[in-house]
């Protein structure tokens, strides 16, 4: 199942993800920027590891971690969040 993940996206649409970065405490500003972008998203998994890309003209966030681990992300507004494992049988 993983593998059929890994690849090049193009985003669409999302759906509460503006409820999502208030939550989080990213200011309307950023939170309206952010919207307004539709990013490629870039995918890789392997056994051990997880690479996410989010690359539009307005930024590209990426994020590394190990399957299984918890780890430190930078979210949208530059803060830092700690985010739970990401488990290969949940991807």
């Amino acid at each position: 199942m993983t593998q059929a993940m890994n690849g090049t996206w193009k985003m669409i649409s999302s759906e509460n993800f503006d409820a999502y970065m208030k939550a989080l405490g990213v200011n309307a500003f950023v939170r309206k920027m952010i919207s307004l972008a539709k990013p490629k998203v870039v995918i890789k998994i392997n056994d051990t590891d997880f690479l996410y890309q989010s690359v539009s003209s307005l930024k590209k966030i990426e994020t590394k971690c190990k399957l299984g681990e918890e780890f430190q992300e930078d979210i949208p507004d530059g803060n830092k969040c700690k985010v739970c494992k990401i488990l290969k049988y949940a991807i």
